[in-house]
């Protein structure tokens, strides 16, 4: 719908009906607005005229071009019967708009309610209709980003008025660094109903940039036709900045880390040594199972400073949404796995909002298959969307999990390795709001299933 913007110049005189006169109209093909009935009445300032239109044949005769100019682009774009829209026109005071809203009726008419003023600047009045009281930018947009509304936020977070906005692209607000990011992240809502939600940089009146981070989602006609995209819009400047002055703190740790964990494995490296000849040397069954415990315990050590070595990017780079199938045959191709574990694949364009560090997710359980279902074990991964979001399945044909210990191999103290491989799997995925759980039955192989919000992930058909 092209939508049009009223002349910031034609702004109305605010000499207007009160807030709650409801007009009910029948549109025509002409796009006339003939007014049927008014509730409570005429205003008083027709009936000063001696009019003796009572109703009225057209809502002109009631109201500005302006207003009747957004209330017709609102009937147009409400299709259904019905459906209920919400809009906003310039009211001629700095930082405020009159709210009106609109409901498609069955008999064909369409019911008009003039609402009151809206303060754009800090706050509103009372506001009943919509998403007036959020402070998220709630806002429509057809397939090419154009604004068709949105709420009185937007003042806030733009410096514009939901008038000024209107008809204008979301496109043209954004960084052109984080364009094409934006545009690949909604591209699946055209073609089908579904869920994206992104950060990116956003410029005010002023061409100020600030982060903001945005969920869009997408409706369809009953005939499959693409509806109209929603997003809800809301300022993560200050978060974003400080995430990145975190993680350019983490970035120097990390560096630190590293030469620190060098250090102790060259360390490390000469006291297994000397424990190794040292058990050559020794004779007698107590030193020997003394100097075994002291290996043991030296091993243990090596281990953990390995571990050190393999999640110290947990959090450094932010989250972004990852191809779980590129992720997986990366893992599976590694050579600790190369011709001892068979796989099944059908993850084909699955993306989700994760960590960087997925890939050690992947890593940890495919290890635990191996490890616990032996050599040519078979892993299979799928997934499934259900109503609460997209589900990653990774299963193997092994021995499988007890039920007692299911919950435990998440812990700290679990039965992995030296137990922390899938307890640090379980933080990586929660950074991002993902949940993983162990729904196999013992004697039938493991199941981990890997629950990904409704707003972390995308599905891309083929080509």
């Amino acid at each position: 719908m092209d939508t049009q913007t009223p002349d910031k110049s034609a702004t109305l005189s605010c000499d207007l009906p009160p807030a709650g006169t409801i007009f009910q109209v029948l549109p025509d093909e002409a796009g006339t607005l003939q007014v049927v009935a008014i509730i409570p009445g005429l205003p008083e300032s027709i009936r000063d005229q001696g009019s003796d239109l009572i109703p009225p044949p057209t809502l002109d005769l009631l109201l500005p071009l302006p207003a009747v100019s957004v209330i017709r682009d609102l009937i147009d774009e409400a299709t259904g019967q019905g459906e209920i829209l919400s809009g906003y026109v310039p009211c001629g005071r700095e930082g405020q708009d009159i709210r009106v809203m609109i409901a498609r009726l069955s008999d064909g008419t369409v019911s008009v309610t003039w609402g009151d003023k809206v303060s754009l600047s800090g706050g509103s009045e009372s506001i009943h209709i919509g998403h007036g009281d959020t402070p998220d930018v709630i806002s429509r947009h057809d397939q090419e980003f154009i604004f068709s509304s949105s709420t009185p936020s937007s003042y806030s977070l733009f410096g514009l008025r939901p008038s000024e906005l209107s008809g204008t692209s979301l496109l043209h607000y954004v960084h052109p660094e984080d364009l094409l990011r934006v545009k690949s992240c909604c591209e699946p809502l055209i073609s089908g109903p579904g869920v994206c939600r992104i950060r990116y940089r956003l410029k005010n009146h002023l061409d100020e940039y600030r982060w903001v981070e945005s969920v869009f989602t997408s409706t369809f006609r009953s005939d499959n036709t693409f509806s109209v995209m929603m997003a809800s819009t809301r300022e993560m400047d200050t978060i974003v900045r400080a995430e990145q002055a975190a993680r350019g703190a983490n970035a120097k740790l990390n560096l630190l880390n590293g030469i620190m964990r060098h250090d102790i494995m060259n360390q490390l490296t000469g006291l297994i040594g000397y424990l190794d000849i040292l058990a050559e040397l020794v004779e007698g069954e107590e030193a020997e199972l003394l100097i075994s415990k002291e290996q043991n315990i030296a091993a243990r050590i090596k281990y953990l400073v390995d571990l050190t070595r393999d999640y110290q990017g947990i959090g450094l780079h932010p989250p972004d949404f990852m191809d779980v199938d590129a992720v997986v045959y990366k893992v599976l191709s590694r050579h600790e796995f190369t011709g001892k574990i068979r796989s099944e694949r059908s993850l084909s364009g699955v993306f989700i909002y994760v960590d960087r560090m997925f890939e050690q997710v992947a890593f940890e359980i495919v290890s635990n298959s191996l490890v616990y279902g032996g050599e040519q074990v078979t892993v299979s991964f799928s997934y499934e969307v259900t109503g609460e979001g997209l589900t990653l399945v990774i299963e193997d044909n092994g021995p499988g999990i007890a039920e007692t210990e299911k919950e435990r191999i998440f812990s700290r103290t679990g039965r992995d390795s030296y137990g922390h491989g899938l307890y640090m799997a379980t933080e990586i995925l929660d950074l991002t709001g993902i949940r993983i759980r162990e729904t196999g039955t013992a004697g039938h192989g493991a199941r981990f299933e890997i629950l990904v919000p409704r707003d972390g992930y995308r599905v891309q058909s083929p080509g």
